[in-house]
């Protein structure tokens, strides 16, 4: 929701900016700016909406793996690669 109303404003405000690089003499539909203004927002919102997806299914599946890996070494006697803290001492 947030991006969304961002994107929309930035629109709204990327229009009045246009508007006023015109000197005034620019004339823009209510209709069709409120349209691409609520485009805009919708295409922002989507985008975060993949970017969050992507990246929670790219670092999830790392992130067990990683977490998998260092309880198998933290807790193997024999093994130099677990710190000091997670190796079991004798």
């Amino acid at each position: 929701m947030v991006v969304f109303f961002g994107g929309a404003s930035f629109a709204v405000v990327g229009t009045v900016v246009a508007w006023s690089a015109f000197g005034g003499r620019a004339s823009f539909d209510a209709g069709t700016t409120l349209g691409q203004a609520v485009a805009v927002g919708v295409y922002q919102g989507l985008v975060s909406v993949l970017t969050v997806g992507v990246a929670f299914a790219a670092r999830h599946p790392a992130g067990a793996r990683c977490r998998s890996w260092s309880r198998c070494c933290g807790r193997c006697r024999a093994c130099s690669w677990g710190s000091a803290a997670t190796r079991s001492r004798p």
